[in-house]
């Protein structure tokens, strides 16, 4: 079941990214932005592969995603409980109770920050679940879609001119390690570089062309 579903999201992906225009360079054919997805998604079983042998008494990425599971099956035993976890008015005793069973770091003091990253990444997760079946894989999948999402908006947001400029883009936003990398896990470096990359692209966007939806997009 697992691979079929794989399979599924993997055509649907291939689909978007061949055919939607946002997913074109502006010097180099269309075919080099699928060989680049798939490069994307063959570093990210390279990392896992990787990530799995350093670290085989367990991963902090699938104790995220069980957390996750976790936190959607709340949703269907109890969706007033699940909202309250999901950020609205999520510190009140029994909330932070819940959280604390659904991961130990959900409730942790990060000193100077004010955001939870663990709580942040544990919510993304718990709603995917609703399109994944609940498989690791699929969420990996679909965060290599997200972070070459990511890359795009970052490409867009720089608009190189030149062939030179555009050749450059493309290795700076697409190829370097900690792209190819650091980005390929659930954690929180690919939805944060996907949020970063966004906003940049829709704050110029705002700037540039002021619509209502240009503008609202940042805020959010």
């Amino acid at each position: 079941m697992e691979y079929i579903i794989l399979s599924v999201y993997f055509i649907l992906f291939v689909t978007i990214v061949v055919k939607c225009r946002f997913f074109t360079f502006k010097t180099f054919p269309r075919k080099y932005v699928l060989t680049l997805f798939l490069i994307k998604i063959f570093s990210a079983t390279i990392f896992l592969w990787i990530y799995t042998f350093h670290y085989p008494q367990g991963l902090d990425s699938e104790t995220t995603f069980q957390s996750s599971v976790k936190l959607y099956q709340i949703s269907k035993n109890d969706p007033h409980l699940f909202i309250r976890l999901m950020g609205f008015s999520d510190n009140d005793e029994q909330t932070l109770y819940a959280g604390v069973q659904l991961n130990k770091s959900w409730f942790k003091d990060y000193e100077q920050n004010f955001i939870n990253e663990n709580r942040t990444v544990i919510r993304f997760h718990a709603l995917l679940n609703f399109f994944s079946c609940h498989f690791y894989k699929v969420h990996l999948l679909m965060l290599c879609f997200f972070v070459f999402c990511g890359s795009f908006f970052l490409y867009h947001f720089f608009q190189p001119q030149t062939k030179k400029e555009d050749y450059l883009c493309i290795f700076a936003c697409f190829l370097i390690p900690s792209t190819l990398f650091w980005t390929s896990g659930v954690l929180k470096e690919s939805l944060f570089f996907f949020a970063m990359s966004a906003y940049l692209y829709f704050f110029q966007k705002s700037c540039s062309q002021p619509r209502f939806s240009t503008i609202l997009l940042p805020l959010l």
